[in-house]
């Protein structure tokens, strides 16, 4: 909605203030600056072999084994400030129970840069959602961060708000954050031996994105036990 989309473009305007920097330009309501998805061209995708890949020198750099948990909520960066939205100075009492409350599905997570570089950032993440979608939403932010993806640009028409997005940076963001929690080791073991929902928990993530990385990985057929002949004629 649009009063979700206004908070938190007040709450990026709060940040960079205190941080000594100039506020956003305000959406413009003028039709001829609105936009369409199809005016932000595509990126190329990285491989699924390179991200498993970067997923695990990820890992590594954390000192986490293959066999063990990620708390993706306690990874630091570099010059990446983490805040919940009550951590937030001088956001009134209006934005905040609408974040917390009407407006809690609509949004998981924001990044804002606090320097023309893109080397400083807070990252607002929505503190209220289930520990197992924070991290994964936390770490997808992170590889956002960590991959120098593009910033999302919003645009006021009417009375309502849009923003452009690169469909493949999403893609890639989202599956680095699923292979950096849950290893490819990990799911090619369970699927000879477990079950999506027990490496959901031992990994702490959802039995839906445990199911994810089974099929991103190709192994659902596996999973499920499929069997796959020829019919004669």
């Amino acid at each position: 909605q649009s009063k979700t989309v206004r908070c938190l473009l007040n709450i990026a305007e709060l940040l960079k203030r205190q941080h000594g920097l100039q506020t956003f330009r305000q959406p413009s309501s003028r039709p001829e600056e609105s936009f369409t998805n199809s005016s932000l061209t595509n990126t190329l995708a990285l491989s699924k072999a390179d991200m498993e890949e970067r997923a695990l020198n990820l890992r590594e750099q954390l000192n986490v084994e293959i066999g063990d948990a990620l708390d993706a909520l306690t990874i630091e960066i570099e010059g990446v400030e983490v805040l919940v939205p009550s951590e937030i100075e001088d956001l009134g009492t209006d934005c905040l129970n609408h974040l917390y409350g009407k407006g809690l599905g609509e949004w998981s997570a924001m990044s804002v840069p606090l320097d023309e570089e893109g080397d400083t950032w807070t990252v607002v993440r929505n503190d209220r959602h289930s520990l197992e979608r924070q991290k994964v939403t936390y770490l997808e932010e992170c590889w956002h961060i960590l991959l120098g993806h593009r910033l999302t640009k919003i645009a006021k028409i009417s009375d309502a708000y849009g923003r452009t997005y690169d469909s493949n940076e999403e893609h890639d963001a989202y599956y680095l954050a699923g292979a950096t929690l849950v290893p490819a080791q990990a799911v090619e073991e369970a699927v000879r031996t477990g079950t999506a929902t027990s490496l959901g928990e031992k990994y702490g993530v959802s039995q839906d994105l445990a199911e994810y990385r089974i099929k991103r990985l190709g192994l659902w057929s596996a999973y499920k036990g499929k069997e796959v002949k020829i019919t004669p004629r």
